[in-house]
């Protein structure tokens, strides 16, 4: 399996599933009112040297893959994801079978899947379905791998469907 080809078909569909959810909301804030009718929670990080904090957050379970997919006022994704059995612990993000994760700028500049990084999972709670948990990755920023971008203290909580 391809982890760039992968997280490129995830990013994609991640961005439409939100282009279409904005799209159907009528307030001025339409990212507000959809993140209150999902489950819940909050993503930060700093990628690069800007501070990225979720306005929109969706988590769910789809072929055993636990994907936190979020964006930003600005338009802005950052996705993780990776098995719904792993537990508490840490965990690589560098092979698509150990996770992977994610971050797109509006401005159609789509970094590929992480290259090296951890992901710590200190609570998860598969009864209630709350997840939480730190990250860290450095990503490339094009598909030839010449340039990457690191994202620094990640840290989520969310409930996921």
């Amino acid at each position: 399996m391809n982890l760039k080809r992968t997280i490129s078909k995830q990013s994609i569909l991640s961005l439409l599933f939100i282009l279409s959810l904005l799209i159907s909301c009528s307030d001025d804030n339409p990212l507000s009112e959809l993140n209150d009718n999902l489950l819940g929670g909050s993503l930060t990080a700093n990628v690069g040297a800007v501070s990225y904090q979720a306005s929109f957050i969706n988590a769910e379970v789809l072929d055993g893959e636990l994907g936190i997919y979020t964006l930003d006022d600005e338009g802005n994704i950052l996705n993780l994801q990776f098995p719904d059995s792993y537990g508490v612990g840490t965990y690589a993000l560098d092979t698509p079978q150990a996770g992977g994760a994610i971050v797109n700028e509006p401005a159609g500049n789509i970094t590929g899947g992480s290259i090296s990084g951890t992901l710590t999972i200190t609570e998860k709670n598969t009864s209630s379905k709350k997840i939480v948990g730190t990250f860290n990755f450095v990503a490339d920023i094009d598909l030839d791998g010449d340039n990457t971008i690191e994202v620094t203290a990640g840290s989520f909580s969310v409930t996921y469907k």
